[in-house]
């Protein structure tokens, strides 16, 4: 998150993330973070999308592949 923070982007929601993942040609390799940090009981975990377009939670602890996305602007 503070990598496209200080990029002056953010990390994609789950859904964003998932349609841009459907299109042709775009593969998210083994799962990419979103922007859906939560606590699970005394745990932190991030919302991931996988290759095939599901989501499934994971331990902030373990680095995992993201993009950052640019907000629309005029």
């Amino acid at each position: 998150m503070q990598t496209c923070a200080a990029a002056g982007r953010v990390l994609p929601t789950p859904g964003e993330l998932w349609a841009f993942s459907q299109q042709p040609g775009v593969t998210v390799g083994v799962g990419e973070q979103t922007d859906n940090v939560f606590n699970n009981g005394s745990t932190r975990e991030a919302y991931i999308v996988s290759p095939g377009g599901d989501g499934f939670s994971t331990l902030t602890t373990f680095a995992r592949p993201f993009r950052c996305v640019a907000l629309p602007s005029n």
